[in-house]
């Protein structure tokens, strides 16, 4: 009971006494309902003391907050992560990363910024906006945190710039969205379905499209059997990676093509929900030998798999700009993308991916069993694949990216 009236104090010091809109108190409303009574949740505040000191250095280097909803290795914090790296080699920033809970990624945002976590803020609302202020620029990249119910009530008295660089596909009448685009300065979208869902909220929403960078790398050669024809399929285990529609494809096949095959699917489940996914999915699956679990695992091992693989897979119903599938183009793999995802808006149909109505499971079926009767006839599509990576994905772009925008922002 102490430590539940804790978290409420520390939510109520960033309210204003008489709250004076409906927006502010539904606001309050859902973040209380989140954060305060469901412990499931990936971002309750376990501390609501704080446990260690934030020391904003004061030298002629730039002071950047980065907000990161978790260092989990996924999606979008390995993106918040190169963001990182970038800032420190662009601008040789000293780099504050603030996000909720520990992760596997933990020890690589270490390498370039001082990690602390929301339990470490100052909890009075004139400590967080004097916090605020010693950045010259604080760069949210989600929403999904009590940092930006913070950042909306302190707003009028927060000086430095906000900039929200969002990776998420926003529903039009979702709180969080509305909150984000009244805190920013600018709206960073990292692929134009993610920039047409934030002016459906608001049209007059300041947004700028930067797509994400990923370093180059040399394919390691790693020793593999090649007798199959080999599938993954990558991604957090959910209704919105969509990996039942895969299973389907999979059982549609004919049993001698399927016999030629062996399908990866590599992930995990997240929240509760996922994992009543996870099961139901392994029951699609239970009598087909060639389908194969492997749990979340570390990029370089990752990196083997797609070594041996001929083939990736992506069935998201909604993804604004999957990694999974930037890697697929960079090794030159056969890429097999749903309508739905956000470099399908990039590639040209059977030419340098194949694209496939993520609502048809009949369709990737037939896809896939072409792949494995006829693998060859897809070379130059694999090959095709690696010119979006150059053209769109490359680091030396997103640099170039990053400094014309942010030098726009970053006055010190």
């Amino acid at each position: 009971m102490k430590i539940f009236l804790k978290k409420i104090l520390y939510l109520l010091e960033f309210l204003p006494k008489m709250p004076d809109d409906v927006f502010q108190l539904k606001l309050f409303r859902n973040h209380m309902r989140k954060v305060i009574f469901n412990r499931d949740n990936l971002y309750f505040l376990d501390n609501c003391n704080n446990n260690n000191t934030i020391n904003v250095q004061e030298n002629n280097k730039p002071n950047i907050m980065v907000i990161t909803h978790d260092f989990s290795n996924t999606g979008a914090p390995k993106v918040t992560l190169d963001l990182c790296k970038k800032l420190k080699e662009i601008y040789d920033a000293n780099i504050y990363i603030v996000g909720p809970s520990n992760g596997d990624l933990k020890e690589e945002f270490d390498k370039y910024g001082n990690v602390f976590y929301i339990s470490d803020l100052p909890s009075k609302k004139e400590n967080f906006v004097e916090f605020c202020n010693k950045f010259n620029l604080i760069l949210v990249s989600s929403l999904s945190n009590e940092i930006m119910l913070c950042l909306y009530v302190c707003r009028n008295f927060i000086k430095t710039p906000i900039i929200w660089y969002t990776h998420e596909i926003h529903k039009k009448d979702a709180m969080l969205p509305k909150l984000g685009i009244r805190v920013s300065d600018l709206i960073l979208c990292v692929s134009p379905l993610v920039e047409k869902s934030i002016k459906n909220i608001d049209k007059n929403a300041k947004t700028q499209l930067l797509m994400y960078g990923l370093d180059d790398i040399i394919m390691p050669v790693y020793p593999c059997s090649k007798e199959k024809v080999i599938f993954l399929c990558i991604g957090t285990l959910n209704k919105r990676k969509n990996q039942k529609l895969f299973a389907q494809a999979i059982k549609m096949m004919p049993e001698k093509l399927r016999e030629k095959c062996k399908f990866y699917i590599i992930g995990s489940p997240l929240q509760k929900e996922d994992f009543v996914y996870e099961t139901e999915l392994n029951i699609m699956t239970s009598g087909i030998k060639e389908v194969e679990y492997i749990p979340n695992i570390p990029q370089k091992e990752l990196f083997e798999y797609y070594n041996m693989s001929d083939c990736i897979v992506c069935t998201s119903v909604q993804d604004p700009l999957p990694i999974v599938v930037t890697h697929g183009f960079m090794f030159s793999k056969i890429s097999v993308i749903s309508k739905a995802i956000g470099q399908a808006l990039l590639c040209e149909n059977n030419k340098n991916a194949i694209i496939f109505d993520n609502q048809k499971p009949q369709n990737l079926s037939k896809i896939l069993s072409d792949i494995a009767e006829n693998k060859e006839k897809y070379t130059a599509i694999a090959a095709n694949s690696r010119e979006i990576y150059d053209k769109y994905f490359s680091m030396q772009s997103f640099k170039k990216s990053i400094k014309n925008i942010l030098d726009k922002y970053l006055i010190y």
